[in-house]
């Protein structure tokens, strides 16, 4: 205990405050043969701050001094880093960077009882990310501008610098960009920039050093061996959209479509300044005028004319005379699309996507197909069938479209516009949230209560789970919201997969009987993708982070009994149908659109299998396993963010995320 008021050593001789028993739990004895009184004030006596209360708090001192406690026992930058101080303007600031080996945190505090703004110098870790240590959020990346930040009263920020990731083959993005990136000269008009010594240019070194950098680009483990423009077409004056095919060392190619323009000066600097990863090379006019050619999609201009060409359903003929067309479809079932303005503002879609969507006003998303590959794209497709042949509509409906003709072959969709659906945000963002909640209420538990999860055990088969109810031990700490938007996910799932079970002539989409020996195939594709993969881990073992090598001895260790699962297979009896699914039936892949309603995007399935393995039928159980395999992920995510501020609670939390 400690009384301030009191002189001398007898301040901290004051009975420690244990709970609102008697004397504070200090002590049994009558309080007049105490050495010194508990401390009797209204606001800081024993009745209002002890132990036992700002335990059952999760938000108490106690807890807060534990997890920063706890957490700076995690980073060893901390103790044995060197230190930096940065000197920013605002001298009411103060900010400081420590560095240990490979780990750099930077400390923001505000030493002032208002609220604070501060710009830091943070060029040095230009492409970086700042991760806030406490709640794992990620903020802005770091630019070569000052780096701006809002403190509250009496507020701090700690980050970790987490350095941007390099994909296979991609090169250096750093400070000096003009150094790295190779340069084209145009000596005569724009469409020049396509000749065979710029297009050389392009080919050998411009393409392989830009597209691993992209989200969008599919890795296949292997490094990219030459890259080719096969063709290309102008949408208008500094506006081009150019197919270019990748071929990887291990033989297999693939093709993408870049929508590419060029900007100059100014407006060249400022792309260079604020989005460099979109850069594919430098850019010199008559050896006079300095620009970029970059990513349009990263241009508002640019995509307002995207827009409008397939709303007018324009048609452009390429270099290779192949077909670029727009096209609108059910524009007579939606009627006229509300916009405030001829060109509404555009900004890009943050879910996780392999391909690009951009959102325009409250009207349209469209949404660009980075894989240029012919026939039927099953996301169209699947949206059509449903609005035309069933009645679900959870989904946003289609409106238009760009293709892609080349002589003698299917074309290719490598556009897709859609109707905007008002929402409240994607269901992982939500499920995470609350997945923070639900972590809360379990450390505030009581020790003995926390370790006693009255949930399923790891070997529980998965009939089990399904067949029996939440336990109401769990259920109890389960928000209300949490559990609406759950059953309306279940529903949404149920009426999708019904929808697609239908009876019909369509051969498509026509459900297919289950014949014998198809979990025989299945258990053989099973056993041999966690073959493949468990070679990968012990190939590839010292080139995973230290910190993964207990997990990957474990997996190692533990291999022949999860293929021996699988070998179980082929003695279930199962009859029942294969029909169309989503294929890549993730939390991010559902919005939230109010009165707990679900809509499902993207249905053009899991991006790394080619066109016609997308388009195939499976149960309807793989959707449901994509949706469990998402949760699961959060609440693992979640698990490994614990470990950073409780890692004392880890192993007692684990079993309640099952």
């Amino acid at each position: 205990g400690d009384n301030i008021y009191l002189g001398d050593r007898n301040a901290v001789r004051t009975p420690m405050q244990w709970s609102i028993d008697r004397n504070g739990g200090f002590s049994m004895a009558d309080p007049a043969r105490l050495y010194h009184p508990v401390i009797m004030d209204p606001v800081y006596g024993y009745q209002s701050v002890n132990v036992e209360a700002q335990m059952k708090n999760q938000s108490s001192l106690f807890h807060f001094m534990k997890q920063i406690i706890g957490l700076r026992r995690q980073y060893k930058a901390f103790g044995r880093g060197s230190l930096t101080f940065l000197h920013p303007e605002n001298h009411r600031i103060l900010a400081y960077l420590r560095r240990y080996k490979h780990e750099v945190l930077l400390c923001v505090v505000n030493l002032c009882d208002t609220i604070q703004p501060v710009n830091l110098d943070l060029s040095e870790y230009a492409g970086s990310t700042p991760l806030e240590m406490f709640g794992r959020t990620e903020f802005p990346t770091i630019g070569q501008t000052p780096y701006f930040l809002s403190l509250p009263p009496h507020g701090f920020y700690w980050f970790k610098i987490v350095p941007q990731a390099k994909p296979i083959g991609a090169l250096d993005m750093g400070a000096s960009l003009e150094k790295t990136l190779p340069r084209v000269v145009i000596e005569s008009g724009r469409d020049s920039i396509w000749e065979m010594a710029n297009k050389n240019i392009l080919e050998k070194d411009a393409f392989p050093r830009f597209l691993p950098n992209q989200h969008w680009f599919i890795p296949t483990g292997q490094k990219i061996s030459q890259t080719h423009i096969t063709d290309w077409v102008k949408i208008s004056a500094n506006f081009w959209i150019t197919f270019v095919n990748v071929s990887f060392e291990d033989g297999s190619e693939a093709r993408y479509c870049l929508p590419l323009r060029i900007a100059l000066d100014k407006d060249a600097e400022r792309i260079l300044e604020q989005v460099p990863k979109a850069v594919v090379c430098l850019v010199n006019i008559r050896q006079e005028i300095s620009g970029v050619l970059y990513d349009a999609f990263f241009d508002e201009v640019a995509c307002n004319i995207f827009y409008s060409a397939i709303e007018d359903s324009r048609h452009f003929v390429t270099d290779q005379e192949a077909a670029v067309r727009g096209f609108s479809v059910n524009r007579d079932m939606l009627g006229t699309p509300e916009t405030d303005t001829a060109h509404p503002a555009v900004r890009h879609v943050t879910l996780k996507q392999r391909n690009t969507s951009l959102i325009f006003g409250t009207s349209a998303v469209l949404k660009l197909f980075r894989k240029v590959e012919p026939g039927v794209n099953p996301d169209i497709e699947l949206r059509e069938y449903l609005l035309h042949q069933t009645n679900f509509r959870a989904f946003p409906i289609v409106t238009g479209g760009l293709s892609y003709t080349e002589a003698e072959k299917k074309p290719a969709h490598i556009a897709m516009l859609q109707r905007y659906a008002q929402n409240d945000g994607d269901c992982a963002a939500f499920i995470e949230a609350h997945i923070q909640h639900f972590f809360k209420k379990l450390l505030a538990m009581p020790a003995k209560q926390l370790k006693a999860a009255p949930v399923h055990q790891p070997d529980t088969p998965l009939t089990d789970v399904v067949n029996n109810p939440i336990p109401q031990e769990a259920l109890a700490l389960m928000d209300d919201e949490l559990i609406r938007v759950i059953e309306a996910i279940g529903k949404t799932t149920a009426d999708f997969h019904a929808a697609l079970s239908q009876p019909t002539r369509d051969k498509a989409f026509s459900p297919q009987l289950v014949e014998p020996g198809y979990l025989d195939k299945l258990s053989e594709v099973f056993t041999r993708e966690v073959q493949d993969t468990l070679e990968i881990l012990i190939r590839d073992f010292n080139q995973f982070d230290e910190s993964l090598h207990g997990d990957i001895d474990f997996i190692l260790s533990n291999c022949s009994g999860l293929v021996e699962r699988f070998d179980h297979l082929h003695q279930l009896n199962v009859c029942g149908y294969l029909i169309r699914c989503h294929g890549n039936y993730k939390l991010h892949n559902m919005i939230r659109c109010g009165d707990d309603q679900i809509y499902i995007l993207d249905f053009d399935g899991d991006l790394y299998f080619p066109l016609e393995v997308r388009r195939q039928k499976h149960p309807a159980i793989k959707d449901v396993a994509d949706l469990l395999f998402s949760i699961a992920t959060l609440g693992h995510t979640a698990l490994a963010n614990l470990r950073a501020s409780h890692p004392d609670k880890v192993e007692d939390v684990r079993p309640w995320c099952r």
